[in-house]
């Protein structure tokens, strides 16, 4: 395919893992990416862990790409990687991505999972476009997002059955889920965003987020090794609870009648 997006001022190529890739210049996510080789490299790791060939991930607030490859790489070429952004410069950074370094099983959308019938507004935020706050309401400012659909029409639409999904987009993750049949009935793997003040700005909370998700029988884990690291490694912790934290955090859901999920609790207990 065409390589159709140009270089300019605000795009820089860096040298990844997984080879050259296009980014935002002065970016947090770029710098990470140049020091380290991709964007919290060992966390990333740690939340495709149990991912294995064949499987089929969704990656909901894809950026640029740099979780999507990770997960590409981990589900191979039988694989599937349905990694959707609702950002559109954003987006055409992730088409151009998948696409120069051709990667055939990444599936790329524009779009952003929300409520359908609800209106938003998104900002991204200097120096760090991973935090692209998307505020709920028409009159709210900021851009236009890509057209707003749910888990549901996306898995319907892809005809595909996620057996992991994986969640960060700024405070509407609680949304995405309780909205979403498939999860409630299936209960794939997740990996979520967690931050009590994003989530409150579209109605939800940590712990209505906790409530819900114990509810379908979830388990909750966190790496407690380094975040950011030219490395892979990474230790395994479980939660009893979502809230009492003060920043943001991510978290790998398991669901109790997953088979690995005795495994993930003997590693978290140090066994």
């Amino acid at each position: 395919m065409a390589d159709t997006l140009s270089l300019h001022d605000h795009i820089v190529e860096v040298d990844s893992l997984f080879g050259m890739m296009r980014a935002y210049k002065d970016d947090l996510i770029t710098d990470q990416i140049i020091k380290f080789g991709n964007h919290t490299r060992p966390e990333f790791a740690f939340a495709t862990c149990l991912l294995s060939p064949g499987m089929t991930a969704f990656d909901i607030g894809a950026h640029i790409g740099t979780f999507a490859l990770t997960t590409a790489r981990k589900v191979g070429a039988t694989g599937t990687v349905v990694a959707v952004e609702a950002n559109k410069r954003t987006f055409n950074l992730l088409k151009n991505n998948v696409n120069r370094l051709r990667f055939s099983n990444v599936d790329v959308h524009h779009n952003m999972i929300g409520l359908p019938d609800a209106d938003y507004r998104g900002n991204v935020v200097d120096g760090n476009t991973g935090g692209f706050n998307i505020t709920p309401g028409s009159s709210a400012s900021g851009e236009s997002p890509a057209p707003v659909t749910s888990l549901d029409a996306l898995i319907q639409s892809t005809q595909t059955k996620p057996d992991f999904i994986k969640v960060d987009i700024e405070g509407l993750e609680q949304v995405a889920i309780e909205t979403c049949a498939f999860v409630h009935e299936h209960k794939p793997m997740l990996y979520l965003e967690v931050s009590d003040p994003h989530l409150q700005r579209h109605g939800g909370s940590a712990e209505a987020l906790e409530e819900l998700l114990k509810g379908l029988g979830y388990d909750f884990f966190v790496n407690t090794g380094q975040r950011n690291a030219a490395h892979d490694i990474f230790a395994i912790g479980q939660l009893e609870t979502l809230t009492g934290r003060d920043k943001l955090f991510d978290t790998l859901c398991i669901p109790r009648g997953n088979a690995l999920l005795p495994m993930m609790r003997k590693f978290a207990n140090g066994e």
